[in-house]
């Protein structure tokens, strides 16, 4: 069995970052032209804001699914200069979505009355196909079944409430929407998007509280292959640093087949979606590592789980942050997980990293050469 998908370069030639003048993202397939990178027609709408320039370091965590967001997102938690984050929301994909949809109908719900209910319904994705995302905060703050899904574990194109198995993070929803409330018609007047997402940062930080006066980081966004996100973020605002963990393909196949082709073989259909995934979003990351080196900060996966304490540690020193042991227990709002393993873990395993030995049994045979060549610019670029 081999990789049989158009998306790998020609047999016999290299790998070349300086020949992918767009992002995938910027050109999507057909079926998933709702997640391609909007053309904003309502220019000023979309322009740089001051206001949010002015936010500040923000922190981003995001890199291709499955592939250790979660882990550095609880690694991260426990530092006394980073403020928390509960978990994906999704207002940033959606607002994006709904542009593709129809600007001119997303912009006149941002300007109507209760324009915070709309709001309040981007934090939870869409499911695929369907038309209406979902509070996911509020359903979590309401939440009391043991029957639930977490992240990893969730349908393909589908939302989900919990971010890690076994735990229902505490958060504080009603200052969250009371908050969203109150900003109503400063959100309704407001003629840029980035003036209200400053409003909508500002909204998420309700969840919780973390008391401290020493933040370098007030701000924290979260979420799995914001590409184009943090394309139109970057173009507008040099002050935000995103953490990029990418994983090897042969892991990364066996994280995801389960919960996108329900099998844990190594399938050809399976096979082949999941490395047109794979490479459109990690060439992607590194389209974005080049054109903005300082605020892309790439790691490998398998040095987060194997080499954990050195790699905080160099993480720790591009964010410009004392290390701290506390960042090598994972922890959600400093409550210990099991992390969100498509498989599930015991509770032996809370606040533990632990270690798959997948890689060792995928076909070497399967990987081409052009997929050895993309390993080797991530390990260039990464901490």
């Amino acid at each position: 069995m081999k990789i049989t998908s158009k998306s790998q370069i020609r047999k016999g030639t290299k790998f070349n970052l300086l020949e992918f003048n767009k992002m995938f993202c910027e050109k999507e397939k057909k079926k998933y032209k709702v997640y391609e990178y909007p053309k904003f027609k309502n220019k000023l709408f979309w322009k740089k804001s001051v206001k949010f320039e002015n936010k500040g370091k923000i922190l981003i965590i995001s890199g291709p699914a499955r592939s250790g967001n979660h882990l550095l997102l609880s690694l991260i938690d426990g530092h006394p200069s980073v403020q928390y984050h509960p978990g994906e929301d999704d207002f940033l994909r959606s607002i994006f979505t709904e542009v593709n949809k129809s600007e001119g109908n997303l912009i006149k719900k941002l300007k109507s009355k209760n324009n915070w209910k709309f709001i309040l319904s981007l934090s939870g994705q869409a499911p695929f196909g369907k038309k209406k995302g979902f509070n996911k905060w509020k359903k979590l703050f309401y939440s009391n079944s043991k029957n639930y899904t977490w992240s990893g574990k969730q349908k393909e194109g589908s939302g989900h409430i919990y971010d890690y198995q076994g735990i229902k993070t505490k958060i504080r929803y009603y200052q969250y929407e009371n908050y969203l409330k109150t900003r109503e018609k400063e959100i309704s007047s407001s003629n840029n998007f980035l003036d209200i997402f400053s409003i909508y940062l500002d909204a998420i930080k309700k969840l919780y509280y973390k008391k401290t006066n020493n933040l370098k980081y007030d701000h924290v966004w979260f979420g799995s292959g914001l590409r184009r996100e943090l394309k139109f973020l970057l173009e507008r605002n040099k002050n935000i640093v995103c953490l990029v963990p990418i994983r090897k393909f042969e892991t990364f196949y066996y994280s995801y087949s389960m919960s996108r082709h329900k099998t844990k073989k190594i399938q050809q259909n399976a096979l082949n979606d999941l490395w047109e995934h794979w490479r459109h979003k990690v060439i992607d990351y590194l389209i974005l590592k080049k054109k903005y080196p300082k605020n892309i900060i790439i790691l490998q996966y398998e040095d987060l789980i194997y080499n954990t304490k050195f790699t905080i540690q160099k993480i720790s020193k591009k964010l410009g942050i004392k290390f701290s042991e506390k960042m090598l227990v994972p922890t959600i709002f400093n409550k210990r997980t099991k992390g969100n393993s498509t498989y599930g873990r015991s509770n032996k395993d809370l606040g533990k990293i632990y270690r798959s030995s997948a890689e060792y049994s995928f076909p070497k045979k399967i990987l081409t050469d052009e997929y050895r060549q993309i390993i080797q610019v991530v390990k260039k670029y990464s901490v």
